[in-house]
């Protein structure tokens, strides 16, 4: 048995590795109070390749607008009830070569045939007032959710169910990953109302904690086999990666950069191609 002398001996020559400190595990979880309000600024440029029967078309939207959160109610487990609210939007869509202009300051200098596209009037309808409210907990899981502009729950879109981003149930150290699964229905069919479940993994990695404030990556993928170029096409946003930084002291989301590209071939019945390229970005008003 080695004496305790020999042995400080071995472990400073490195004869004998050191054991390794256990990496420090962290809480990460968001805060609420009543009557507090968190305003992000949000930035989403999409572009499209389109190729139909060799017919191209490159069209693009860019649109910026400031959003909020509500906080209604705090319950005794730390979850939250909010009220959801757009304050304000520009939006930019240029489509067949023609650029088409909105401002929510300017509502009257709307183009007219801005406002006759499909969903648009619905959208522009909501600006300024609550649309949502849901009920969240501190690992950012949605558990109701009630529209307050009278669409039904199944009208929801996905995206807008999308608050902030999960976070995991246990304390995590830097390097950890955790993993967030969901299904998306497609359909089977453009006639149809057959629709098939898919299955989409979000993996998160905590990559740095500094003063306070967490980094962490978000990478998704399609866990179902897809080989339909349309259900491809319908899945077209479904695989966004990027960044996404916490503020550990006050418990809020401070900024969530987001990206992706996707190319989808043969859909239609056709010999067409699609690309599709979108930057997405929140950021905290302070």
């Amino acid at each position: 048995m080695f004496s305790t002398r020999l042995l400080s001996l071995l472990l400073i020559c490195g004869s004998i590795p050191a054991m390794a400190a256990e990496p420090e595990k962290v809480e990460l979880s968001y805060r609420f109070q009543r009557g507090q309000k968190v305003k992000y600024e949000v930035s989403t440029s999409d572009r499209y390749e389109i190729n139909i029967r060799g017919n191209l078309d490159e069209p693009a939207s860019k649109q910026v607008s400031t959003k909020f959160y509500e906080v209604l109610e705090v319950l005794p487990n730390g979850s939250a009830r909010l009220a959801l609210t757009f304050e304000s939007l520009k939006l930019d869509i240029v489509q067949n070569g023609d650029t088409l202009t909105y401002d929510s300051q300017e509502p009257s200098k709307v183009d007219p045939k801005l406002a006759q596209m499909a969903g648009m009037g619905a959208a522009f309808g909501i600006i300024g007032r609550p649309y949502l409210q849901v009920t969240i907990s501190p690992k950012g899981q949605v558990s109701e959710i009630e529209s307050l502009i009278g669409e039904k729950p199944d009208e929801i879109s996905p995206t807008a169910r999308e608050v902030l981003p999960e976070l995991p149930d246990d304390p995590v150290a830097v390097g950890d990953s955790w993993d967030e699964e969901y299904e998306v229905p497609v359909r089977v069919s453009q006639e149809g109302e057959l629709k098939r479940p898919i299955k989409i993994q979000r993996r998160y990695t905590l990559e740095s904690i500094v003063d306070g404030i967490a980094t962490i990556r978000q990478k998704t993928r399609i866990l179902t086999s897809v080989s339909d170029p349309d259900q491809e096409l319908q899945l077209l946003r479904r695989t966004p990666s990027g960044t996404i930084v916490l503020d550990l002291n006050e418990g809020l989301l401070v900024k969530r950069e987001i990206s992706h590209e996707k190319r989808v071939v043969g859909f239609g019945q056709g010999a067409n191609a699609l690309k599709f390229a979108q930057e997405h970005r929140e950021t905290l008003i302070r």
